[in-house]
């Protein structure tokens, strides 16, 4: 039995249920109620998706040996850098979900034939549910730290429907300290929408590289090392930066 846990009514991993006939969905605190009183079946999948307090859980399966599957984010961003940090470090094993942007191990040397680079953005169109949370990660990862340490950043984040709590709409403009300068569109209106559009745009001195950067399919990756603390903290700036509407710096997530 494989069993997918998420507080949401519904979500892009509704996908894996749709598919495949032995999985199983459960509400984060019916599943809590129910190992309180079963236990945990050591023959079962169980994959972590958009629930509370996700360390606890990584931590009650980690006291019966069981490595779950669970998405980002799953670190906090709330938490101060210094417990950010330890949180990381300390994580259990797990299986990391990505369901967004591509792995991009070749995009640094796809950069050299542009020449000094002076400007990126970065549009995405998704569906209805999707978490910008988890998308802003997986740019950071796949992208952002190709082009160096971030200087800057504004933000602004946008619920036009008000029929969930995260936004629909994302827009970032990010300052790097090399000079290079970029934005990031994030878009989530389309209810019909039934494919993920995710497109890099790159501008140097000698060219301009053009690429759709979408997953085409879950990729799931055990953790051999810790998580890329640099993307949580890029997490937590955006998100600070959308609720101050101000130019923020990285010295201002201390404060």
């Amino acid at each position: 039995m494989n069993i997918l846990i998420d507080n949401r009514t519904d979500g892009l991993l509704e996908r894996i249920k749709e598919n495949k006939s032995n999985w199983k969905r459960e509400d984060q605190y019916l599943f809590l109620e129910r190992i309180s009183n079963e236990g945990f079946c050591k023959e079962a999948k169980y994959l972590l998706d958009k629930v509370d307090q996700k360390i606890v859980l990584l931590n009650r399966f980690n006291e019966q040996s069981i490595v779950p599957f669970i998405t980002q984010p799953i670190i906090d961003w709330n938490l101060n850098l210094k417990q950010m940090l330890e949180s990381i470090n300390n994580l259990p094993p797990l299986y990391i979900i990505r369901k967004h942007v591509a792995k991009l191990p070749d995009i640094a040397f796809a950069f050299e034939d542009l020449g000094p680079l002076f400007y990126f953005d970065i549009q995405a169109e998704f569906q209805s549910v999707v978490d910008f949370d988890e998308v802003l990660i997986e740019v950071y990862d796949s992208v952002l730290s190709c082009f160096g340490p971030i200087d800057q950043i504004s933000a602004r984040s946008r619920n036009f429907r008000g029929d969930r709590p995260e936004p629909d709409v994302i827009l970032v403009q990010i300052n790097l300290r090399n000079g290079i300068e970029g934005h990031i569109f994030l878009r989530s209106l389309d209810t019909e929408i039934s494919d993920e559009d995710i497109r890099l745009n790159v501008y140097g001195r000698d060219g301009r590289l053009r690429k759709n950067i979408t997953q085409q399919s879950i990729d799931i990756v055990k953790t051999e090392e810790s998580l890329n603390y640099n993307a949580y903290v890029f997490l937590k700036w955006v998100n600070r930066a959308c609720r101050s509407g101000n130019l923020m710096h990285l010295k201002d997530l201390n404060s």
